[in-house]
């Protein structure tokens, strides 16, 4: 196996790290604070108590569900046309199984460096 790398220039290694380093619920709670989310009430998914939030435009339609006792999000679809278009699921590892991740022969080749420092939209 052969995994390639690069050195990001300063700006964007920086936006990157900010961005990474955001959890994935504080970015949720900011969307449905920001946009016209409507909350759909609780539910039951997956044995777990959630709220369900939608939005929806004239081209498709999200839901999430947050997890009600923490706030974590644990699902995500989105919608156009009446069929489904993606669903994430997101669940808790509470332990991490070594043989999912046992990597052997792995060469690193660093690619050419990337060197437009300028952050764009994306």
């Amino acid at each position: 196996m052969v995994a390639h790398s690069w050195n990001l220039p300063p700006k964007v290694a920086a936006e990157n790290k900010r961005i990474l380093s955001t959890p994935l619920s504080n970015q949720v709670n900011k969307d449905i604070s920001s946009k016209k989310w409507t909350d759909e009430g609780n539910f039951t998914l997956a044995n777990n108590s959630v709220r369900k939030f939608t939005n929806s435009d004239n081209f498709k339609t999200s839901t999430i569900y947050l997890d009600n006792s923490t706030g974590v999000l644990l699902k995500s679809e989105a919608k156009s046309n009446n069929s489904t278009d993606s669903t994430e699921v997101f669940s808790k590892l509470t332990e991490l199984p070594e043989s999912k991740f046992q990597i052997t022969d792995v060469e690193v080749k660093e690619l050419h460096p990337i060197t437009n420092n300028v952050l764009g939209k994306g």
